[in-house]
């Protein structure tokens, strides 16, 4: 069966002639309608309008009436004024084809008659697939049951073909004398000759798949014909949590394989006990029960099982999905979403989808400007929703004017993938932000995807809903699909190959895949490596800092990574000492980790509610140090060598050695505490001594300790 529907025009639009009646095309949306009224009237004022309806006479039988949403004003002269809609009104489209406007003021009535002309379109059909003789067709809008018939190409479709009509939709058999692989449809009716439809074709045998729009209107269907699934993918959801037992989504949630299940130990030394499935942020633990259906949502647009006969198709084949919560009913917290990226980035995800717009993560903050360089400096691409107006799902703004995070935490254009939503006629439905931060749009207006049956009003698996929340996973299953073919393109490539081949803004799938089979060139390859020092100025950077100093590749790299920064009057000072409080800030802020200080305090006798008090608790709790015997920090005490090994090691989760039976340096002895320390040091070539001896007493300097952690972090 053929699913089908039509769409309300672009633009609708309202003419007066000196007499005062009013010609207008109109469809069903009827936002930005401008309606000029010629009348002898005193002039009118906003609040002096009560409503304005549409009336099929000038009794007042029946109508259609609004009461806010416009404005009123004048046209240039005294006696011409306007109304203009100003929210999104729908008008029924079985409103009378003459009739009176009538406006209800607090002085007077004003009446004006009103004629309705042929529907307004702007955009060709799309035409998916073709029809052949005796196929069942179902076309879907509103007011079906006033149309008189249905047009197949020049064919008229009459009612002995009509299987059955409603409000909403009609089904028929096409007629065995129908010219085969006809593709042109018309509804007629009484109001319009003709009103094209959509027609979305079934591909796949998931019975929701003619319903998934995004998949036709952005053209992704001809886009598999390109390329599709060649490599398995990881996606990475920042989200409320994935439903992991949902029919569609449980053969794709990705596997933690470095970790045993349930043993309570960290076997992959990565930070996290028993991170099998995906890690919950907001808690510190691996409680993966959702805690919304948002995430659930997002998760099967971008891979729910394809030909299941179950519910809908995901865009992207062989993805794993990486769950990973930062919100629950109370709003997401953006620290948490920053150590989700951060997390995602560093065990295996290929893309990750942020799909937020909630209290305390769409307010612009510098929180993540670091963790988004750290995902663009390994090649993982962050793909954010634009949002969609104020936090209560308001009116949409322009991002170039008021920031909004994570979508605008970037310093170049590819270092997020913005995607804002469409409506169903590839127009800007009112509530979505826009500008400068967007890269590309997708549907995001009724768009059908899984969900949990405990947050559904009727308890089942799937659902629709509105938002650039589900424009961005339209994107994100897009870049999956690239990837999986072409691993190595650098975010830089698949922006530009993105945006290149849009259309006016719009994602078009198939045209960029196209774009990247027939330009790719090994210069759109992601090359892992040292940022050369001829490359950057360093003394634009730190004025303190010559080109020739033997540090300067390590400071570059540090900088460019947002892992140290300098003083603010432009200086680095690279010969000043590190105390430990310092140093432990350079470590956790270096992991895009920044903890919560309300959380993170009062772990030492002299360390309580200081600046460095997050960074030095949130270490203790890693095990990364453990303090003095005496019970204390000493966090302004300047670190010595041996310490920092120590600190550097344990913040990567390096794997030191049981035991030490080969004394590493002439001055380190095997039963020294920090004999393991130095050995694994000297192994990995993070050092710079090259000698016998490693001086392990001695005071470590800012450059220095750039210079080891520089070669830890790009081994």
């Amino acid at each position: 069966m053929f699913v089908l529907t039509f769409f309300a025009p672009l633009e609708a639009r309202a003419l007066a002639d000196e007499s005062g009646k009013v010609t207008f095309t109109k469809g069903l949306d009827m936002e930005g309608v401008k309606i000029s009224v010629y009348h002898q009237s005193a002039p009118l004022a906003k609040e002096n309008v009560k409503s304005l309806c549409f009336l099929d006479s000038y009794f007042l039988e029946t109508g259609y009436c609004v009461t806010t949403g416009f404005e009123v004003g004048y046209n240039g002269s005294e006696n011409s004024r306007f109304v203009s809609l100003t929210e999104n009104y729908h008008l029924p489209i079985d409103l009378p084809a003459t009739g009176y406007i009538w406006l209800e003021t607090t002085t007077e009535d004003i009446f004006v008659e009103y004629t309705v002309s042929d529907y307004l379109y702007t955009r060709d059909v799309v035409y998916m697939d073709v029809f052949v003789p005796g196929q069942s067709v179902t076309v879907f809008g509103i007011g079906m049951s006033d149309a008189s018939s249905l047009q197949l190409g020049e064919k008229i479709i009459d009612g002995k073909n009509i299987i059955s009509r409603s409000s909403n939709q009609i089904t028929f058999k096409v007629p065995s004398d129908a010219k085969p692989g006809g593709r042109v449809f018309q509804l007629v009716n009484p109001i319009s000759n003709a009103i094209p439809v959509y027609v979305s074709p079934v591909v796949f045998n998931d019975p929701y798949q003619p319903s998934q729009w995004y998949l036709a209107q952005q053209q992704i269907y001809e886009a598999y014909d390109v390329f599709a699934g060649e490599s398995e993918m990881v996606v990475a959801v920042v989200d409320d949590g994935i439903y992991l037992n949902h029919e569609d989504l449980s053969s794709k949630i990705w596997l933690n394989e470095d970790e045993i299940q349930g043993n309570g130990l960290d076997d992959d030394k990565n930070g996290f006990v028993d991170d099998i499935f995906g890690w919950n942020f907001l808690h510190g633990n691996k409680d993966l029960e959702v805690k919304g259906a948002h995430g659930t949502m997002v998760a099967g647009i971008i891979a729910a099982e394809k030909n299941n006969e179950k519910g809908i198709a995901g865009i992207a084949d062989n993805v794993k999905l990486m769950p990973l919560i930062v919100c629950d009913t109370m709003g997401c917290d953006a620290a948490s979403v920053a150590n989700a990226i951060k997390y995602a980035v560093d065990n295996g995800a290929d893309v990750i989808n942020v799909s937020l717009g909630t209290s305390g993560v769409t307010a612009y903050s510098e929180v993540y400007n670091e963790v988004i360089k750290y995902a663009n400096d390994h090649n993982v691409p962050v793909v954010a929703a634009a949002g969609n107006g104020d936090v209560n799902g308001g009116i949409g703004f322009d991002l170039g004017q008021f920031k909004q995070s994570p979508v605008c935490n970037e310093t170049k254009s590819s270092d997020v993938i913005g995607v804002g939503a469409l409506a169903w006629l590839v127009s800007l439905p009112a509530w979505a932000n826009y500008g400068s931060c967007v890269d590309v749009y997708a549907l995001g207006e009724h768009v059908v995807s899984t969900t949990v049956p405990i947050y559904d009003l009727e308890g089942g698996l799937y659902t629709a809903a509105d938002g650039s929340s589900f424009s961005a996973p339209i994107a994100t299953g897009v870049i999956s699909l690239i990837k999986s073919a072409y691993p190595n393109i650098s975010n830089a490539a698949l922006h530009k190959y993105l945006t290149a081949s849009s259309i006016e803004g719009i994602l078009i799938a198939e045209d960029a895949f196209m774009l990247i089979k027939e330009q790719y060139t090994s210069a759109d390859d992601f090359v892992a490596g040292e940022v050369s020092a001829v490359d950057v100025d360093i003394q634009a950077i730190f004025s303190d800092v010559p080109g020739d100093h033997k540090n300067v590749q390590a400071i570059i790299y540090l900088q460019q990574n947002g892992v140290i920064n300098g003083y603010p009057d432009g200086t680095f000072k690279p010969e000043n000492y590190v105390n430990r409080a310092e140093l432990l800030k350079i470590l956790v802020g270096g992991k895009g980790i920044f903890p919560d200080a309300a959380m993170y305090n009062n772990c030492f006798p002299d360390v309580k509610n200081d600046w460095y008090a997050p960074y030095v608790c949130y270490a203790k709790k890693e095990g990364w140090v453990g303090g003095y015997p005496d019970g204390t920090f000493k966090p302004d005490k300047t670190i010595n060598k041996v310490e920092a090994l120590k600190m550097l090691l344990n913040s990567q989760s390096v794997q030191l050695p049981g035991f030490v039976d080969v004394a590493p340096f002439e001055d380190v002895a095997t039963t020294d505490w920090f004999a393991s320390y130095a050995a694994k040091a000297k192994e990995l070539g993070i050092l710079e001594e090259t000698g016998y001896f490693l001086n392990p007493g001695e005071e470590m300097k800012r450059a220095s300790i750039s210079e080891n952690l520089y070669r830890l972090l790009t081994l």
